[in-house]
Order: C-alpha cells, then sequence, then structure tokens
C-alpha cells in the first residue's frame, strides 16, 4: 500500500480549523485509485502537533535543571554575600582608620570590589574548566538515546560568553553592596568607641541573620525537590507494567526507509518469525506496536444498535502476543483460522456506561479497521479480556485498549517480540544474522526490552541524580559560608591589632 502523510504550515493570520476543513475538501476531490493502479490511502487531515512528546520531555527536562541551576547560583550568591558583608563588618575599625588617615570612600570601596572581581573571574575559568572536562559525561546521559533532540555539552562561545555574563552579575550582587556597607559608618565615630567599636563591627545586624534564614530556605527547597524527584524515579521504576519485560527481545523492522510494498513487508515478517520460531525453545509474536512505544494508535468503536461510542488506545497483535509477555487472559486468545476477533483490557470491560453492566466476552463490537487500503467498519466478537498494561508511558493508568487479531488484509505487523527459555541477550546475533539472510536492506532495530524500559525511567532517575548531586553541593556551601563565619568572629580580637597595623602601613 503506498501512503502519504500531507505536511501543512498555517500562516500567521488563519485559524487551524479552517486549514483542516480546507485540506479535507481538496482531498475529498482527490482519485480513490490513482492511475498506475496503486491504493492511495485516503484519511482526514489532522493537526501536526510539535513538539512530541519525546521532544517534549527533554524540554522539560532541561528546564527543570536549569531551574536547579539558578537555585544553587542564587544559593552561592548569598553565601558569597554572607562571607564578604561579615569580612567587611570585620574591616570597619581597619576602614575607619584609614579614613581618618586621608583615604577617601572611593578608595575603601575600589578595594574589595577588585577583590571580588579577581575573586569572581577566577571562579569563572575554574567552572568553565571543569565544564569542558565534564562535557563527555554529560553527552552519554540517557536522556532520550532514542531521539534525535539530544543537548550538546561543549563549551563553545556562546556558553563562555553566558558563563562571563554569569560571573559578571554575580561579581556585582556580591561585591557592590558589601563594598559600600564597608565604608557607609563615619569614621569619627568608630574611632571616638575605641574598644567599643569592636563590638560594633561583630554584631550581626538584621540583614546578617536574614541572609542566613534564606541560605537555609534555599537548600531546603533544594533537598525537598530532589526528594520529591527521587521519590518519582523510585515510583516509575517500581511501577507494574501488566506485563513481564524480562528476557524480552524486540525486534523492530524500519521498512518506511525502503521501497517495501504491504506484501512484501509482510511475508519479510512472516519469514522471519518463522525461522527464529524454528529454533528450540523460543517463542515468537508479532504486533503493529510494541508496549511503551510513543507511536499511538486509536479507534472510535460502539455497539451494534448503541449509540454510544467510545475513544480507545489499539494494537494489532498475533495469538502469541499474551503468552510472550505473559498478559493475564481471561477467555481464550485468538484463532489462527477465526476472523474479526477482539480481546479488551480490564479497564474498557469495567466500563460499566459502554457494556451497560454486562460480561463484555460474547458481545459484538462495531470496530472501524483498515482492510486493503479502505476504512471499514467490521463486527468484531470480543472473546476475552487481558490484564492492564502500560501502553505509551509507565504514568499510564486504566487505559482502556482494544487488542484486535492481525489479518492479511491489515497489512504488515513490523514488531516482532520473542521470549527465549535461555538469555535474549544471546539470540540478538542471531536474529540479525537471520534479518540479514532474508533480506540484508532492511534496516532493523533489536534491541532487548530492559533497555526500553530504561530508557523511559532513564530521565527521571538522571534528573533525580544530578538534583541529589546539587542539593548536596548546596548544603555543602551554605556550611562552609557558616563556617567561614564563625571562624571570622571568633578572630575579631586577634584582628583588631592587623586592622590596625594595616591601616597604618597604608
Amino acid at each position: 500500500m503506498l501512503a502519504f502523510t500531507p505536511l501543512i504550515r498555517v500562516s500567521g493570520d488563519s485559524g487551524t480549523a479552517q486549514a483542516v476543513a480546507e485540506a479535507n475538501a481538496i482531498f475529498s476531490t482527490l482519485p480513490m485509485r490513482p492511475p498506475t493502479g496503486e491504493i492511495l490511502d485516503f484519511a482526514s487531515v489532522n493537526e501536526l502537533a510539535l513538539p512530541s512528546e519525546g521532544r517534549r520531555a527533554v524540554v522539560d527536562l532541561l528546564r527543570m535543571l536549569g531551574a536547579a541551576a539558578f537555585t544553587l547560583l542564587l544559593l552561592a550568591c548569598v553565601t558569597v554575600g554572607h562571607l564578604l558583608l561579615t569580612r567587611g563588618q570585620s574591616r570597619r575599625q581597619e576602614f575607619a582608620i584609614r579614613l581618618a588617615l586621608g583615604a577617601t570612600r572611593r578608595q575603601l570601596v575600589r578595594e574589595p570590589l577588585l577583590e571580588v572581581c579577581v575573586l569572581g573571574c577566577l571562579a569563572g575559568l575554574v567552572a568553565i574548566g571543569i565544564f569542558a572536562l565534564m562535557s563527555s559525561a554529560l553527552d552519554s546521559l540517557p536522556l532520550m538515546v532514542e531521539l534525535s533532540l539530544r543537548p550538546s555539552a561543549r563549551v563553545d562561545g556562546f556558553s563562555a560568553a553566558l558563563a562571563l555574563a554569569f560571573t559578571v552579575l554575580t561579581v556585582a550582587i556580591c561585591g557592590i553592596a558589601p563594598a559600600m556597607q564597608a565604608a557607609r559608618r563615619d569614621a569619627a565615630e568608630i574611632v571616638a568607641r575605641g574598644a567599643g567599636a569592636m563590638e560594633l563591627a561583630t554584631a550581626k545586624p538584621v540583614w546578617l541573620q536574614a541572609i542566613v534564614v534564606a541560605q537555609v530556605a534555599i537548600c531546603v527547597l533544594v533537598v525537598a525537590s530532589s526528594s520529591v524527584l527521587i521519590a518519582t524515579a523510585r515510583n516509575e521504576s517500581r511501577a507494574p507494567l501488566g506485563f513481564d519485560p524480562t528476557n524480552v527481545m524486540v525486534a523492530r523492522a524500519r521498512f518506511s526507509l525502503v521501497s517495501y510494498s504491504e506484501a512484501r513487508a509482510d511475508g519479510f515478517m512472516v519469514e522471519f518469525a518463522a525461522r527464529l520460531s524454528a529454533l528450540p525453545q523460543i517463542t515468537t509474536a508479532r504486533s503493529l506496536r510494541e508496549p511503551l512505544d510513543a507511536e499511538t494508535l486509536q479507534s472510535r468503536v460502539s455497539r451494534p444498535g448503541s449509540p454510544t461510542e467510545r475513544a480507545v488506545f489499539a494494537n494489532v497483535v498475533s495469538p502469541t502476543y499474551f503468552d510472550v509477555l505473559r498478559i493475564p487472559l481471561r477467555g481464550r486468545t485468538f484463532e489462527e483460522r477465526t476472523r474479526f476477533q477482539a480481546i479488551l483490557s480490564q479497564a474498557f470491560a469495567d466500563d460499566k456506561t459502554f457494556w451497560d453492566d454486562v460480561d463484555p466476552i460474547g458481545q459484538m463490537l462495531r470496530v472501524p479497521i483498515e482492510l486493503n487500503g479502505r476504512i471499514e467498519t467490521v463486527i468484531h466478537e470480543v472473546i476475552g479480556v487481558a490484564g492492564d498494561t502500560k501502553y505509551a508511558s509507565v504514568r499510564d493508568e486504566g487505559i482502556q485498549l482494544l487488542y484486535v487479531q492481525e489479518l492479511t488484509e491489515i497489512g504488515a505487523l513490523p514488531v516482532l517480540l520473542v521470549r527465549p527459555e535461555g538469555d535474549a541477550a544471546g539470540l540478538m546475533s542471531t536474529a540479525r544474522s537471520v534479518a540479514a539472510q532474508i533480506d540484508g536492506t532492511v534496516p532493523i532495530e533489536i534491541e532487548l526490552m530492559d533497555q526500553r524500559l530504561d530508557r523511559h525511567v532513564g530521565p527521571a532517575r538522571v534528573l533525580a541524580a544530578l538534583m541529589s548531586g546539587i542539593s548536596l553541593l548546596a548544603w555543602g556551601v551554605a556550611i562552609l559560608g557558616h563556617l567561614r563565619t564563625l571562624f571570622t568572629a571568633r578572630g575579631q580580637p586577634h584582628a583588631r591589632n592587623r586592622s590596625e597595623d594595616r591601616a597604618r602601613r597604608r
């Protein structure tokens, strides 16, 4: 079957609904059978929802990491500002003596500001160097390896300029206020008080106490966020899937990349499954999509004689699908010689408003399916109820799912699920060899289902690990800041003589 998907860009002054209506009107005039004899698969034009779910997941991940980095930067600014303000308090006696000896306030402000600038520039260079060393490790993070969108962790001109801008901003925030505060009090007042001035210097103003409260609040915020993310990653890792992914190999053929007709693609998959099934102690199953696949399939079904319709997710599977994935089944599975049968998920079977409180097994269901390139509504008999499974994400709950029996008229099922009695990892090389013997030009992806599951929960795990590291770093920064403040306060009596000597030398 020859199929095409139109991509339409809507101009800014046109509504999407209007564009869809006009496109449907145009496609309704096209002939259903082109002169070449190929069948044109006609369908309504739908909106192209971008970004995709995978792209949105990566963007959300990067936004959360950016928010965490900004929070850590804010904590660092508060801590450094606290240290500089405390240091300015301890040097007030020195600044007062220098003012009495003829120094200007501009000179007093310039010195601590230059010290902060040098400190900030050195810290920025060290940060860029550390980031350059860690770039290879950041590139290997298991974000979404099957997506083409992956953040590039490389130090280029833009990232260096951004780091420089943040360094200047941090210096401005942390340096100007302490420098102005250090030279604010009148020199005569401090000199006249003599020894009592040191008590003034060591006293903790209200704004210093407020900074301490801000440090603790930011640390608590970061730790609470990391705790929530760790709990989310743990829950996703332990979430019941409804099927057993262990020791299952998944093979997906990409027929869209080669010039394969539906009949030829179906023949390839049938031959591929038959050769693998011929191996000892191996069970295979075919399906249109695999569990946790981002591409979804939906259908609107109804009961004969009832106007009620229900939009459900769907999948086309072979009779051994439930055995390979070990999905519990009430009733019976599909039969090879019987056509138009359906199996429901437990959530769909429990929909009392649709089934009128009757057991759905044995009931009839009107299902629109594509047969030989045309959408037809066919009566299906419900022969079983399968356990609920995750459909497109590990976060799915109560998905109403419809399993339809594979038919030759439906087309090729590009996914092959294989469960061997032995190790599935050792079967991967054999499967590649078998596929190459049939036709080496067909691109085929072979992996373990556990690996795909790890990719689904990988972003949450990575984010939880990074946030845990950021929270530990935040607490470390806050603790070091408080220890430095404590040591500075204890050294005040000895710092008095050193401040006077330093001021006289200058």
